[in-house]
């Protein structure tokens, strides 16, 4: 019986450091990993209006899904003190480095740390949770790199409130960027526009490669493969996609690429 394979490499251009992004078939969680070397700093929503969507019959947990969620994230990425470090900024009516790029070494530690998050409720202050992501989270005496490129997962059900802060906060993504630090975002319900998620996130500001939207938090895992190939095209770009047709024994019967420059 003869089956098709197909593996699919994401990297950068040449000039950029080595990164690849690897699946085979249909794009499945536990086919991918992000080999890279990146300072990667959660930012992560915990307001009111979170828990204040659970079901009346709490057959689930918004909260608890938004964190397996970002485990989820962080298994694909291959974390170690030489290779990707993670920290976590939590936010509400403030914001706070939960923990640091150097706090935890290994995935399931971090992992460990997400999971056990405690959720606070209350206001959405975006502008503080990137302030304190850019100052203390991508802070040298806190883990980061010279040498390594900085990215946020930015993930949240709403936009700043209160509103006359919104323009604030974007400012600070603006700050964020100008350093340097690329940012990838995640919007959860209708609660949080389009168009906040784009100015706050990398230009060129595109959905799949630089935000993602979904509908409720219980949609949230489904899509993690989806997140991940967009964070793949933030931080590389496409370059080669391989088709391999192959039988069992293992034998190549055909090979070809296509190389996008």
């Amino acid at each position: 019986m003869i089956k098709m394979h197909k593996a699919q490499i994401i990297a950068p251009r040449r000039t950029a450091p080595s990164y690849y992004f690897m699946h085979t078939n249909v794009l499945s969680v536990s086919e991918i990993k992000i080999a890279s070397h990146l300072d990667v700093c959660l930012v992560i929503d915990s307001t009111g209006s979170i828990k204040d969507m659970n079901p009346p019959d709490q057959s689930y947990d918004n909260w608890m899904l938004q964190l397996e969620f970002l485990a989820q994230l962080v298994d694909l990425f291959t974390i170690g003190p030489l290779e990707t470090r993670v920290g976590a900024v939590v936010f509400a009516g403030f914001a706070r480095l939960i923990f640091t790029l150097i706090t935890h070494t290994d995935v399931q530690s971090v992992n460990n740390a997400l999971l056990g998050l405690t959720y606070y409720g209350g206001l959405t202050n975006t502008e503080e949770a990137f302030r304190v992501a850019r100052e203390e989270c991508f802070n040298v005496t806190n883990g980061e790199r010279s040498n390594v490129p900085n990215l946020i997962i930015f993930i949240s059900d709403g936009e700043p409130f209160p509103p006359s802060s919104r323009d604030a906060a974007i400012a600070e993504s603006e700050s964020l960027r100008k350093a340097g630090v690329m940012i990838f975002s995640t919007g959860v319900t209708d609660m949080i526009g389009e168009q906040f998620l784009k100015s706050v996130s990398t230009p060129s500001q595109s959905q799949m490669q630089n935000y993602f939207m979904t509908a409720n938090f219980t949609s949230l895992a489904k899509n993690t493969a989806t997140v991940a190939e967009g964070i793949c095209e933030l931080i590389g770009g496409l370059l080669t996609h391989i088709f391999i047709v192959s039988t069992f024994p293992l034998f190549m019967q055909n090979f070809s690429a296509i190389v996008i420059m």
